[in-house]
């Protein structure tokens, strides 16, 4: 119990993400075994998770009491919804009750098709059962945890980790010989994009954090990929394909990250919503004539969504709306993504 709590308090408490600070725990408590280690993940997530509920069950905000109340009964009532207030006022409750009460493990893969193919990759991972994914040309699931470093072909760039989700988003950007990924972050989409164009083209990728595209360029190396140049600083050019997938809540992702829920305040938002609007009123500029610009977030909530979309186009009369999906954890078993992809007239 008091392992649980100290985890706690270094942590959740103070706002930082618990997974970090749990890597560097058992790093340095190197003495605990893997029973220990899995019950104090489990207990950890499981406090966070219901940490409302818990807080109403036993009247108190003290952790040492949320954590014993925690250990002695962990079954709570599905169907409330353990958020703050404002993300129950603007998120689906049903995408948050599913992202609340589905946690179990799962990872999904996106097959490297220059290197490999989808049925070797299955060959390969029979042990783990895999399943193919419907909705994503050369997806793999694998409903548990597994360590892909030990495989010889993750670490010679076969496949990569990418959530079903933003492999759904990253298939409805259109293909072009000439990609902006403005906000690259270590490059889940530009990586999927040079898959999905046979590594002919270019595909320039920028964020502002350097040690990003370090990771990003370590990545395309492995994977075969020549096409991509990151860029940090950016300068101004004309593509036919721009990608904003732009800083956002993050609401899309709370089965993963339980803890940014808390961490998450109104204020918050809307800065990201400022933030936003400014990379679209940059990133127009990139688009060529006939281009497409993809608006892409990891949010569930529509003032980060359709709202910004309403906003751009009525300041942007050059530039119309082609299409948008939201990708629902309840609906399509994922991560939650929106994304809007607009034409440059």
């Amino acid at each position: 119990m008091e392992r649980i709590i100290e985890v706690l308090e270094n942590s959740f408490l103070i706002k930082k993400p618990v997974d970090n600070y749990l890597k560097g725990y058992f790093r340095f408590n190197k003495n605990f075994g893997s029973k220990d280690r899995s019950f104090i993940s489990e207990a950890v997530y499981g406090v966070i998770r219901n940490y409302k509920r818990l807080q109403i069950r036993t009247n108190s905000s003290d952790i040492r009491v949320l954590v014993k109340s925690y250990l002695e009964n962990n079954e709570f009532d599905k169907n409330v919804l353990d958020y703050p207030d404002f993300l129950i006022k603007n998120v689906n409750h049903e995408d948050l009750l599913f992202m609340q009460n589905n946690n179990e493990p799962h990872v999904d893969i996106r097959v490297n098709t220059l290197k490999s193919s989808v049925e070797k990759i299955m060959k390969e991972l029979k042990p783990f059962n895999p399943i193919k994914l419907g909705k994503v040309y050369n997806g793999i699931r694998i409903n548990k945890r597994v360590d892909f470093n030990t495989l010889k072909s993750f670490k010679e760039g076969h496949f990569e980790i990418q959530d079903e989700g933003s492999q759904i988003v990253a298939g409805m950007i259109n293909s072009s010989k000439s990609i902006l990924d403005y906000c690259a972050g270590a490059g889940g989409k530009s990586l999927f994009m040079a898959d999905k164009i046979k590594n002919k083209g270019e595909i320039v990728s920028y964020d502002i954090y350097p040690e990003k595209l370090e990771e990003l360029n370590k990545r395309a190396k492995r994977q075969g990929i020549t096409i991509i140049e990151t860029r940090y600083p950016f300068d101004n050019e004309l593509f036919d394909t721009v990608i904003a997938d732009v800083p956002c809540s993050g609401t899309g992702t709370f089965a993963r990250n339980p803890d940014a829920k808390w961490r998450l305040v109104e204020s918050k938002v809307e800065d990201l919503i400022k933030t936003g609007r400014e990379i679209l009123e940059k990133v127009k500029n990139n688009v060529k004539s006939g281009g497409s610009l993809s608006y892409i977030t990891c949010s569930l909530m529509d003032m980060e969504n359709i709202e910004q979309i309403n906003w751009f186009l009525s300041k942007n009369k050059d530039f119309e709306l082609l299409n948008q999906k939201t990708i629902r954890p309840s609906v399509d078993m994922t991560d939650g993504f929106f994304i809007a992809n607009l034409l440059k007239k």
